[in-house]
């Protein structure tokens, strides 16, 4: 076999059974390594785009269904294509800011030059009239590519005219032009009317200007997007308030999406102070440092009959750094929420789902699951930021049909959780996602 110079400190695995990792070649040629042996494919790449495109299936996103949203569905587009409409709006937003339009782009003469004052051949924009030799253009002209000046302006002093692309082609060699373009693409694709769609890899080209009532953007690969901050949907939250409480779990080692159990504890409430009490041996009889006694496994004042109590109330408790965010009550309804859907909880509903039903019914079923958790979570999150407490009295009319809503979504999410049978589960998801449309129809009114 041939010798292959490849660095495998960089491979990367592939999604496949049993894993494959790949690296590539100063050639660019791809490399499989599998078992210890190298394959070079002969291919290139194309195995990578294969993989990639199987990896991002469609698949159904409840706010697609959810009637008191207002959403985007614009065409996603491959990078090329991107690309090349990107320039294309680049070159002609160019076009229009020259504040005067004329038939020739530049203006020349001879006369002294206004940099190096050397007498000869002066080139100036016509929108503008200043003049300097050819040899100063390319100096400036080159220097702005190598320092990424984007759009190029002209080297007058407080002048503001953008340099045109025919203009920068007409003073440098093609590879910098190529270079000068790359940039503008980059810049271009930045804008809010582009968005990149981080699962299937492709741009979405907005062609309205956002509005507050559609914020989400939905791919053709079944991803959802915000369009204020860009990242994955995140209704009824606003982008602020999102951001506050995933910057809570992170500090927590958590993310939103990660579903993380290690930082959690085991114990009980002292029921005089609340304060979280572990034990790691010894009787029942707890005397906590606020002075109050009762029984570690029923939590009632200890009246010395409480050694054989074979009550359990120990509880999980978030530990959590960010309280100042998220009232810790609200937070172990979301922690609860979070078990729900962990990795283990999920295995196990789809072992018990799985017999005589394709797999892709089942993973349909948990992907909306899923989902409706999320939601509920993040609808949790934003009425205790809307209104700053936990309880509320008769007067909050919305918070208490919020409060009556929640109990009926919880009923019929953990009614899904331990149901067998698909079709029963299908119209309880069904159920629950009519509610979340409620829901959030009350949240936009907070």
């Amino acid at each position: 076999m041939d010798h292959l110079d490849i660095d495998v400190s960089n491979a990367k695995s592939l999604p496949t059974v049993p894993p494959l990792f790949s690296a590539a070649t100063p050639d660019g040629d791809l490399v499989i390594i599998r078992n210890g042996e190298f394959f070079s494919n002969p291919k290139g790449r194309e195995v990578v785009e294969e993989t990639r495109k199987k990896d991002a299936d469609p698949k159904k996103n409840i706010f697609c269904e959810m009637k008191t949203l207002c959403l985007e569905r614009p065409q996603a587009v491959e990078p090329s294509a991107a690309e090349k409409l990107a320039l294309k709006l680049a070159t002609e937003e160019i076009e229009s800011k020259r504040s005067i339009q004329t038939e020739s782009e530049t203006l020349q003469v001879e006369k002294e030059c206004g940099i190096c004052t050397e007498e000869g051949f002066q080139v100036a924009l016509s929108s503008c009239g200043h003049f300097s030799c050819v040899q100063c253009w390319t100096s400036y002209v080159t220097h702005a590519i190598h320092d990424n000046r984007v759009p190029m302006r002209c080297f007058g002093e407080k002048c503001l005219e953008v340099i045109p692309v025919p203009v920068v082609q007409s003073f440098v060699h093609q590879e910098l032009v190529r270079r000068y373009e790359k940039q503008l693409v980059n810049r271009r694709l930045l804008q809010d009317d582009f968005l990149f769609c981080k699962r299937c890899e492709k741009f979405l080209f907005l062609a309205t200007s956002p509005t507050a009532s559609s914020r989400i953007v939905i791919c053709d690969c079944g991803a959802s997007w915000c369009r204020g901050c860009r990242e994955e949907a995140h209704e009824p939250l606003s982008c602020e308030n999102m951001r506050k409480y995933e910057d809570m779990l992170q500090r927590s080692g958590q993310s939103f999406h990660n579903v993380s159990l290690a930082h959690v504890a085991n114990g009980v409430k002292c029921p005089k102070c609340a304060g979280l009490i572990d034990r790691t041996t010894g009787c029942n009889h707890m005397e906590c440092i606020c002075g109050y006694e009762f029984c570690y496994a029923c939590r009632e004042p200890f009246a010395g009959s409480h050694y054989d109590c074979g009550t359990d109330a120990r509880e999980d408790f978030a530990l959590i750094d960010g309280a100042e965010t998220v009232h810790l009550g609200v937070f172990q309804k979301c922690i609860l929420l979070r078990r729900k859907r962990s990795a283990d909880s999920l295995l196990e509903m789809q072992r018990r789902l799985e017999k005589g039903v394709s797999a892709e019914k089942v993973k349909a079923l948990l992907d909306r699951f899923q989902q409706l958790l999320e939601f509920l979570e993040r609808a949790l999150v934003h009425r205790f930021l809307s209104y700053g407490r936990v309880r509320f009295k008769s007067g909050h009319f919305l918070a208490q049909q919020f409060g009556s809503l929640e109990d009926r979504l919880q009923f019929l999410l953990n009614r899904s959780e331990v149901e067998k049978g698909v079709s029963k589960m299908e119209a309880m998801l069904g159920s629950a996602l009519r509610i979340c449309d409620s829901l959030n129809e009350r949240c936009m009114r907070m």
